[in-house]
């Protein structure tokens, strides 16, 4: 059994993603249709959580997700982070003024 956790984010590439997870399966020894269908699943969860994370920061919300792939084989985590806010600025008068 292998586990991995994926960070996802409007940024992530989600070929080389699914890259990785192949060559997870591959060296945990996955039979053909066990990565085929893995990795079908993953592509649909990547791509969605990519949409999900473009779609909040388009509208300002603050989001987290997190879906798990489970066999007796492997567990895969995907994890959506909430965006941060934009960096304040930490000069003296911004301090001063609360700005």
């Amino acid at each position: 059994m292998f586990k991995a956790h994926i960070l996802v984010s409007a940024d992530t590439d989600v070929a080389a993603e699914l890259a990785h997870l192949e060559d997870l399966a591959q060296k945990h020894q996955l039979d053909a249709m066990k990565t085929h269908v893995l990795l079908q699943n993953a592509e649909t969860l990547l791509g969605d959580f990519k949409q999900q994370d473009t779609d909040t920061a388009a509208y300002g919300i603050k989001m987290a997700l997190e879906k798990t792939l489970t066999t007796d084989d492997y567990r895969i985590t995907f994890a959506l982070n909430p965006r941060s806010d934009a960096p304040k600025k930490g000069g003296l008068l911004s301090r001063l003024f609360g700005k």
